[in-house]
């Protein structure tokens, strides 16, 4: 049996594949970056036997074509479809593409081929059109499993990609959450699901807080999106929680934050310090409730009108 765990970056690979790992079912294979994917999936003269990876789009090769000559070429290859809310995953592709000192999931100070509006819609786009041609021509050896039931229910999910192999469940898949290997997710999350990575469009607002540096920046945005509906207006307040002279003196406390449910963001400033806040409020009453409840968390924190 040849396994492929696929979906969009950000959108619930890592823990779909571990479900997998942990069934026993086939040996995992790897020859991308940080050990995470195979990037190598459409250029194997022969897929190994037992074979199981992970491959998020956008990747080289990633389209229909190349699906269907595998599909076609291993009568034994399964497709396993990790999908999440369209926006959420846009989202957070957005947030996490950013440059290093932004606080981008990278150590580079390059955005992401999908770090942006434009490319995390194609990105998303394009992974649909193949999910919808493959479920469609291949129902019996394809299975799509939602991120946010995987997060919310998942012994339930867990057995349903069981029954889709036809094996049992075990202890080890049903802790997946546990052997989270993208370094940057398991600083954030640890060995827990993080709830609060679920309708993220539910509340758009707080996870874009302070994404724009400066109104031209903003403007340019919507201007550039098209977008209509929306006002750039500054949001005077802040809670300040730190001033730091390099990027790895603030790294743990901005893993505690986003692990608290904040949506930290980082300024470089005209001294080339890097300052951490979370909030974006146009009153101070509204920072100053942010403040009490970090307060109750145990983080410090100032409030600042920027």
């Amino acid at each position: 049996m040849r396994i492929l765990v696929t979906g969009t970056g950000r959108g619930g690979t890592t823990l779909l594949r571990e479900v997998v790992v942990g069934l026993e079912i086939a040996k995992y294979y790897c020859n991308g970056p940080q050990k995470e994917e195979d990037r190598h999936f459409f250029f194997y003269d022969e897929l190994p036997a037992s074979y199981l990876a992970k491959l998020a789009s956008p990747t080289k090769g990633f389209n229909v074509n190349n699906f269907i000559k595998l599909m076609r070429k291993y009568s034994d290859l399964y497709i396993l479809f990790s999908i999440r809310h369209p926006v959420d995953t846009c989202m957070s592709k957005i947030v996490r593409g950013r440059k290093a000192s932004e606080g981008g999931d990278k150590y580079w100070e390059s955005v992401a081929v999908d770090g942006t509006v434009k490319g995390a819609v194609q990105a998303v786009r394009e992974f649909h059109l193949v999910h919808d041609v493959l479920t469609e021509l291949y129902p019996a050896r394809t299975l799509t499993v939602r991120m946010e039931e995987l997060i919310l229910h998942p012994r339930q999910e867990v057995e349903r990609v069981a029954r889709f192999f036809n094996t049992e469940v075990t202890g080890k898949a049903l802790k997946f959450y546990e052997r989270n290997t993208n370094r940057y997710q398991f600083r954030r999350y640890g060995t827990v699901l993080d709830r609060t990575q679920v309708g993220l469009y539910k509340r758009w607002e707080t996870v874009f807080d302070g994404y724009f540096k400066d109104k031209e920046k903003a403007k340019t945005f919507k201007q550039e999106h098209k977008i209509t509906d929306g006002l750039i207006k500054r949001v005077a307040y802040a809670n300040l929680i730190g001033i730091y002279q390099a990027e790895e003196q603030f790294e743990d406390e901005f893993l505690i934050l986003e692990k608290n449910g904040y949506f930290p963001y980082v300024i470089k400033d005209e001294q080339d310090l890097f300052r951490l806040f979370v909030g974006a409020f146009f009153t101070r009453a509204g920072v100053e409730k942010q403040h009490a409840s970090l307060l109750e968390q145990g983080i410090d924190s100032k409030i600042v009108k920027r």
